[in-house]
């Protein structure tokens, strides 16, 4: 068959919202009957059939659509198995995980509804083939039916294929789906170029009819490929609180226009700029933009290993922010670098709201001098600090941990968890359980006066 018929039959064959919709009347039937949209999501959808059956917790139309978007994203893992997923958390403690996860914008409410979760997936997936078939009445009365019931749309750009409008539909799509308040584009077929044009007129449409995106998600954008820049796109979004990345392009126009964002938004609370590429310089021009980004709450770039110094402004200028709380930096190049360790000093030193420090296999930190261990034992704020690793501490470095912990509980500091996987082996850890025991003389030498330390 035609691969236009292919794709009708393949939307036909399933349970779809646009059966139980009225397109004259504008009424959904069944609309009220959380049973029955359950019933149909566990009919539709075989991995949720296999949860809801199968699965130890009990899982909510909320962990479904997270699932859904990170197996988008991501792909399916064995982690995602709801045996291992049971095993874990009862068997391990999982607070350094839950505490990784750690986010300030949330996609989804727990009060989502199993009709919200049905009509996300079944949407997603039709937008999957609607390029095979070329018929915008499906596309507008699909929109039609779910427009007020999405928040987070996973937006997949793809081949034109069938349309003779070409991604003209991706304005459409944008134009009318209002009701959106976090959106992932993701580009795995490299056609943001392509689309480039219709997106940015689509999100002059989505601004001026009301529309307020709260997060925006780049999965695999090439942005050089928009030809005049992100900007035209991110101004559109004056409500904004959280921006993400993943195995995107940065060019130079991308970070300037994310630092201005940053800078002019008073209300941008996480930036997630994790497996992505930019540089030094650019880097700068983004922490341009978190000098004044009062409100950022979140800051996390894992896996970063094109940023050498382009870190330490970053957490320079984070120092001052009154309502940091999060920074993950794990996989990124600090090992030695004494920039970016003596800018984690300042930021330890100076911060009166850090809660959590990511710093896993980032190397020996063999550039954390002394000052650093003697202001996390004073830091008041600091819950957590992990810093997993592949090869061990120095003696050197697991005493002055060791002491900096006693010290902070000395200081009534707030620290009260310390992952150190793979860091210890039998020596290092006797070095790091001795020097807890601390004495008067350690702490004068530390924060008094080392003259009378020494008397």
């Amino acid at each position: 068959p035609e691969i236009e018929l292919q794709a009708q039959e393949l939307v036909h064959s399933k349970p779809s919202i646009l059966k139980y919709w009225d397109e004259k009347k504008q009424v959904l039937d069944k609309e009220k009957d959380e049973a029955f949209w359950k019933k149909l999501c566990i009919e539709r959808f075989m991995w949720i059939r296999e949860r809801v059956n199968h699965s130890f917790d009990k899982w909510e139309p909320k962990d479904f659509a997270e699932l859904s978007d990170h197996n988008r994203i991501f792909g399916p893992s064995k982690t995602d198995d709801p045996q291992r997923h049971y095993s874990d958390k009862t068997f391990k403690d999982p607070y350094f995980s839950e505490v990784k996860k750690h986010k300030s914008f949330h996609e989804y409410s727990d009060k989502m509804t199993w009709l919200e979760l049905f009509a996300k997936l079944d949407f997603e997936e039709f937008l999957d083939v609607f390029p095979a078939m070329d018929n915008f009445k499906y596309l507008y009365d699909y929109m039609h039916a779910v427009k007020d019931k999405i928040k987070c749309l996973f937006l997949k750009m793809q081949y034109k294929r069938k349309l003779k409008s070409g991604y003209y539909y991706y304005m459409v799509i944008l134009t009318n789906m209002t009701g959106v308040e976090s959106l992932i584009i993701s580009d795995t077929e490299n056609r943001f170029g392509s689309a480039y044009k219709y997106l940015v007129k689509g999100f002059n449409n989505f601004n001026e009819n009301g529309g307020s995106l709260k997060k925006l998600f780049l999965h695999q954008v090439y942005t050089s490929y928009g030809s005049f820049g992100m900007y035209r796109i991110l101004k559109n979004f004056p409500d904004l609180e959280a921006i993400q990345t993943h195995n995107s392009n940065l060019n130079d126009e991308t970070c300037k226009a994310i630092g201005k964002i940053l800078s002019d938004n008073k209300r941008i609370k996480e930036l997630d700029l994790s497996n992505t590429i930019y540089y030094d310089q650019m880097a700068k021009e983004i922490a341009d933009g978190l000098m004044r980004a009062k409100a950022l709450e979140v800051l996390k770039l894992t896996n970063n290993t094109s940023l050498y110094n382009g870190i330490s402004p970053m957490l320079y200028n984070l120092a001052f922010s009154p309502k940091i709380k999060f920074i993950d930096l794990s996989n990124c190049n600090i090992g030695s670098n004494a920039n970016v360790c003596e800018a984690l000093y300042k930021l330890l030193k100076i911060s009166g709201s850090m809660e959590h420090l990511v710093m896993n296999n980032c190397g020996q930190l063999t550039g954390l001098t002394q000052d650093f261990f003697i202001a996390l034992g004073e830091n008041k704020t600091l819950v957590s600090l992990h810093i997993d690793t592949t090869t061990r501490y120095t003696a050197d470095f697991a005493g002055k941990l060791g002491k900096a912990c006693a010290m902070n509980s000395k200081k009534k500091g707030s620290l009260n968890a310390l992952s150190c996987k793979g860091g210890f082996d039998a020596n290092t850890l006797n070095n790091f359980v001795k020097s807890m025991y601390i004495s008067e003389q350690d702490h004068e030498y530390w924060y008094g006066d080392q003259v009378t330390a020494n008397k």
